[in-house]
């Protein structure tokens, strides 16, 4: 089992010594399995989150759902934040893994001061190679507090704040990436991008309380 996996069944352990918490999961697990429900995550931001093998969100293992849940409350509650970056040659997604020359070429022209390096070789290397950038940015991160939005059929709407990082390198993720990985890169690493498949931007997904996550690398006690 990789350390994304076992960090996954760890987090599902959590989630089930937890009523309440066992209760959202089964909503999420809901929300991401019925196409139909207006309550839905939208599939591309699951698909930022993780692809399970190409798998639909329905038929994949309850750990990586935990996985999926643990990042989406991250965003809920402001401790992660999320920035997508565009670029003119990437709609559509990536290519396969054995395209990595033409993946490097499309994301060779990002907007704004971002800029990717893709590890042609990646031998069994942790990611895919990085997204950086050079000058500070903005991301916004949930508040916490949530207002009704103008249009009453779109419900209540977080209210954002803003956050500036510095300039950094973080792991970039290609293609099929399962929820477990992203988790773990924003645990360990602090930040992750992610350029699914049949996706036309990346998502920058940030950690903005590590002292608040680090303890999901410790194995919970039975």
């Amino acid at each position: 089992m990789s350390v994304h996996e076992s960090l996954a069944r760890d987090a599902l352990k959590r989630i089930i010594r937890d009523v309440a918490a066992t209760a959202t999961l089964a909503e999420v697990q809901d929300w991401i399995s019925s196409p139909d429900d207006p309550r839905d995550l939208e599939r591309w931001y699951i698909d930022a989150i993780g692809q399970v093998h190409m798998s639909p969100p329905r038929q994949w293992p309850m750990e990586q759902v935990a996985a999926l849940a643990r990042v989406h409350a991250g965003l809920v509650a402001g401790v992660f934040a999320m920035i997508r970056v565009g670029g003119p040659s990437l709609d559509g997604g990536p290519g396969r893994d054995a395209d990595r020359e033409r993946n490097a070429s499309r994301l060779s022209e990002l907007y704004g001061p971002f800029r990717a390096a893709v590890d042609l070789e990646q031998n069994q290397a942790d990611d895919d190679g990085t997204l950086s950038w050079h000058e500070p940015i903005r991301v916004e991160r949930a508040s916490g507090v949530s207002l009704l939005a103008p249009c009453s059929r779109a419900g209540m709407k977080p209210v954002m704040l803003p956050v500036t990082l510095d300039p950094w390198s973080v792991p970039l993720e290609i293609g099929s990436s399962p929820p477990s990985r992203t988790l773990l890169h924003l645990v360990e690493d602090g930040a992750v991008a992610r350029w699914p498949y049949d996706a036309d931007w990346l998502t920058l997904f940030v950690n903005l309380e590590p002292y608040w996550t680090k303890d999901l690398l410790e194995s919970p006690a039975f």
